[in-house]
């Protein structure tokens, strides 16, 4: 287990060391689950040529800036800032778009403009789903939930379908679990937040994906 984790710190240690700004804190890569990222796209597909790597650093950087922008949208739509929250809402905004640029430039300078297109459908559904939630008010509960799943869940199902790989639903649901109901993420709490009986049909959920996770043992 040790070597387990001594390699995945090593995927972010190598990941932060070739990308990281000199300005950023190492803490708020913790907050968007950098290492947890790392690992379970490299589980999709392990093995990687040079080509494909570069297409594996970027879908990083943006699924890092996504999980950033997110705390800009809800901390922006707050009243009564503080000057040290400004600071941090801008701090964020920076680092999202900092990493979306080296989406952009791993992508474009390598000539992945296939890849490119492919991922920014996935994109810009992502941040339709974030706008449905944050501005439709008559949404079920179960849209709730399904939304969020999509939030985490969207370009892991981007890179699958890229590589046209089959054998994916299991590792699908454990990546859901993880993000979703593992804990209480920055979207869950949220939407709580908002509407109370999300917290129901949240563990509800949570419970139904331990159970069928233990079915499969």
């Amino acid at each position: 287990m040790n070597s387990v984790n001594d390699y995945q710190d090593q995927l972010v240690q190598t990941f932060i060391d070739k990308y990281k700004h000199t300005y950023v804190d190492i803490d708020r890569y913790d907050a968007v689950h950098l290492k947890q990222h790392l690992h379970f796209f490299q589980e999709i597909k392990p093995v990687l040529n040079d080509r494909e790597r570069i297409i594996f650093d970027a879908i990083i950087h943006m699924q890092v800036s996504l999980q950033i922008h997110d705390r800009v949208e809800f901390d922006f739509l707050q009243s009564n800032h503080t000057h040290h929250m400004v600071g941090s809402i801008q701090m964020n905004a920076l680092i999202g778009d900092y990493h979306s640029s080296w989406f952009y430039k791993l992508l474009s300078g390598s000539g992945e403009l296939s890849a490119l297109e492919h991922f920014l459908e996935t994109v810009k559904q992502i941040n339709r789903t974030k706008v449905e939630l944050l501005h439709t008010e008559d949404l079920s509960v179960i849209d709730i939930l399904d939304k969020v799943e999509e939030i985490y869940i969207g370009l892991y199902d981007a890179y699958a379908l890229y590589y046209q790989l089959t054998d994916y639903n299991h590792l699908r649901n454990q990546i859901i679990y993880h993000f979703v109901y593992s804990h209480k993420p920055f979207w869950i709490e949220k939407m709580i937040q908002r509407n109370g009986q999300v917290k129901d049909k949240w563990l509800e959920r949570k419970s139904q994906f331990e159970e069928d996770s233990i079915n499969r043992q």
